[in-house]
């Protein structure tokens, strides 16, 4: 493990090429750890009774976010492999890492084009960061979602909260449109006794490539700038 005296004595890595893909590694690592532990903290974390109604809108965005972070990591966990190729350096410092990061980077790699995991990547992360992440622009998706509730005389109803406070007031409606946009028409889920269960799972699809990324890069980041850092 790099100290933080070594980190601040690390002016700057020596090869801008892989330079570049270091930083972007580092960005896009903590742009997922900032997703995912939000996510985690609105998933099990203590609220007020008070604020209970906006745990599940607030736990889906930040899934949303994650989703999205995790897709564009994906060009980068391609970028490197084929710079393993070629660098030496690189390579290097991937022999060095631990025997459960060299899992994690393999685990991510399965998620490539003719990856073993690749078609279920696709479906769980990559078509909902294209449709509903940062979008609000899919009339169609919205229109279905909006005709299903109304058939179905137990959702038929939601609600808005109204709150001095900004942080709590919520159109949990919406909320709840968005939870059927993703699980429905994303996901196809459809059987409501199963529904809270099945969307964990496919959430958990994309946590757990989420932790194999934060995992992976710790290790290989540290490792790489100790060994070509400039001092």
């Amino acid at each position: 493990m790099i100290s933080k005296e070594e980190i601040k004595q690390i002016a700057i890595i020596k090869k801008k090429e892989e330079a570049s893909l270091i930083i972007r590694l580092m960005m896009a690592s903590n742009d997922i750890t900032t997703a995912n532990h939000a996510a985690s903290t609105f998933k099990d974390g203590e609220l007020k009774p008070t604020q209970e109604h906006i745990r599940q809108g607030y736990r889906m965005y930040f899934i949303r976010i994650q989703t999205g972070h995790l897709n564009e990591a994906m060009k980068l966990i391609k970028e490197l492999s084929d710079m393993l190729k070629t660098s030496k350096s690189l390579s290097a410092t991937y022999e060095k890492c631990l025997p459960e990061n060299k899992k994690n980077f393999l685990k991510l790699q399965e998620c490539l084009p003719l990856g073993k995991t690749y078609n279920e990547f696709k479906q769980n992360v990559t078509k909902l960061r294209h449709k509903i992440v940062f979008h609000y622009n899919e009339k169609k998706l919205f229109k279905n979602a909006i005709s299903n509730r109304i058939k179905d005389k137990k959702r038929k109803y939601s609600s808005i909260t109204i709150s001095d406070d900004i942080r709590f007031g919520r159109f949990n409606i919406a909320d709840e449109i968005i939870d059927t946009v993703v699980c429905s028409d994303l996901w196809n889920l459809h059987d409501d006794s199963t529904l809270r269960n099945e969307a964990d799972k496919h959430a958990q699809f994309g946590f757990e490539l989420c932790v194999s990324f934060i995992n992976f890069c710790k290790e290989f980041i540290f490792l790489y700038i100790k060994e070509h850092g400039e001092r």
